[in-house]
């Protein structure tokens, strides 16, 4: 639990937050985080995420792909808004258990956190 576990950031139109909270993302609705604004030179490693999602991802009426978490190999909570409407997922992070068009946007997902924790 907590900040070993959990890591949570939030990208906006300008910019980037961390949330403080650390808590575990529930599978019924959207995280409600405590965010903090990041350094300018963090959001733009990860600005272009958001134009990156997948329409498959849009599309589906599923909150959970895959088995996140289900082992030690985790899972990222993604969410968006579309229109006026907030949605989220939770994503599994082993790639044997996602669709292929889903794969290198969790790469990109894994890659601009690991941009930022650097």
């Amino acid at each position: 639990m907590g900040e070993q576990c959990v890591e949570i950031y939030k990208v906006t139109a300008n910019s980037l937050y961390e949330d403080k909270k650390d808590e575990y993302p529930s599978y019924n609705e959207a995280y409600t985080g405590n965010f903090e604004l990041l350094d300018n030179t963090l959001f733009e490693k990860v600005k272009d995420l958001r134009n990156e999602i997948p329409a498959e991802l849009l599309t589906t009426n599923s909150t959970v792909i895959g088995q996140p978490d289900a082992g030690d190999w985790g899972g990222i909570y993604f969410e968006t808004t579309h229109g006026e409407e907030k949605k989220y997922w939770l994503i599994d992070k082993m790639e044997s258990n996602l669709p292929a068009t889903l794969i290198p946007f969790v790469e990109k997902i894994e890659s601009n956190i690991e941009s930022i924790n650097n």
